[in-house]
């Protein structure tokens, strides 16, 4: 939050919403992706989540990726879903390297955003064994 010395104020998040409450200004909301850190009078801000996290309207915590997306910047961003013929099965990705191919002209996915390799359907003549344990 700016002040400019007059009772107008300029937040540093735009979309952010202050509200003076007892001559202090309070930090009421974020936008969409970000943080609503409100610790203590003199902190209270809009933050980022890390790569590999994500915020949603009104957050008060910071969440992984979902299996089979992936967020590789710090970003108001949601997370971005693994490519088609790809899966991913760890949340909180970082990258899309994260994201693994399916095995290569035997198998593909349907869409975006695959999280198993059960996911993987075979092409026509073709199957795919997974590692049993």
């Amino acid at each position: 939050l700016i002040c400019d010395g007059t009772n107008k104020v300029i937040p540093l998040v735009d979309g952010s919403v202050w509200v003076p409450e007892d001559g202090v200004y309070k930090l009421k909301s974020c936008p969409d992706g970000y943080l609503l850190v409100n610790a203590t009078a003199e902190i209270q801000e809009c933050q980022l989540c890390r790569r590999g996290e994500y915020c949603g309207r009104n957050c008060r915590e910071c969440l992984p990726c979902d299996p089979g997306s992936f967020k590789g910047v710090v970003s108001p961003a949601r997370c971005a879903l693994c490519p088609w013929n790809t899966y991913g099965n760890s949340s909180g990705a970082v990258s899309i390297q994260q994201c693994t191919l399916c095995p290569l002209g035997i198998s593909y996915t349907t869409s975006d955003g695959m999280s198993r390799p059960e996911d993987c359907i075979c092409a026509r003549g073709h199957y795919f064994a997974l590692d049993q344990e």
